[in-house]
């Protein structure tokens, strides 16, 4: 299972108690919190997704970045949840008032 609180140290708890600790969110290969992974020498793969309840944080609207658009035209924004374990998502929004950040629930 792994473990983080920053989502820049790592480290994977197996059931016999083992663990093992790595560095950097592109070792973790989009595994989250809670994940079971499977781990053959350096490769990491999520074999369970563990159950992920809404995430509360701060969407970006007021950054003049944009990461692209979503199929129904809409802005693809930055969102940065409240816990630091989880890393940075990206969402789509609609909303027209670009001029504050806004709170929101993912």
């Amino acid at each position: 299972m792994l473990h983080t609180k920053d989502y820049k140290h790592f480290r994977v708890v197996f059931p016999n108690g083992t663990e093992v600790a790595f560095e950097g969110a592109s070792y973790a290969h989009r595994a989250l919190p809670g994940d079971t992974l499977e781990i053959h020498g350096d490769i990491k793969k999520v074999v369970k997704r563990a159950k992920h309840g809404p995430l509360i944080g701060v969407l970006e609207l007021a950054s003049k970045m944009r990461f692209g658009m979503t199929a129904r035209n809409n802005p693809i924004y930055r969102f940065t949840p409240f816990n630091e374990s989880y890393p940075p998502f990206f969402v789509g929004c609609s909303q027209k008032d670009v001029s504050t950040n806004v709170l929101a629930r993912v």
